[in-house]
């Protein structure tokens, strides 16, 4: 299992790295979804850590849900709703309309989370 999550973490450092890049590229868009993809992976990574026995298929408020109960980190709920809402619309194809003042922002909370999620 350590393998697994090993490979998780580092998959969600390349996305976050990569949401970085293209967020100073002007890309917006594409960022979110990276960002939103990264934090999924570090969550599911930290939690199975953890040994918390999650199903794959919750969303992000379920997954921050069991942070909160199993780990006592709390999260703010618009982190989340934001999240979900970004990779709803990367499911669908529709265009995600986030500004740079938003990406900003989006970026520290999740260079935040990575910090409470102790991951590096």
């Amino acid at each position: 299992m350590q393998e697994f999550t090993a490979n998780l973490y580092s998959r969600a450092k390349n996305f976050l790295e990569a949401a970085v890049y293209n967020m100073k590229g002007g890309y917006y868009d594409i960022s979110a979804i990276l960002f939103s993809r990264a934090v999924y992976l570090a969550l599911v990574a930290k939690l199975l850590d953890s040994g918390v026995e999650i199903p794959w298929y919750l969303d992000f408020a379920g997954l921050f849900r069991l942070l909160k109960k199993k780990l006592k980190i709390d999260v703010e709920s618009e982190f989340s709703e934001l999240l979900d809402a970004i990779r709803i619309h990367d499911c669908y194809s529709t265009p995600i309309e986030i500004n740079e003042v938003e990406i900003k922002l989006l970026n520290e909370k999740v260079k935040d989370l990575f910090v409470k999620l102790n991951v590096t």
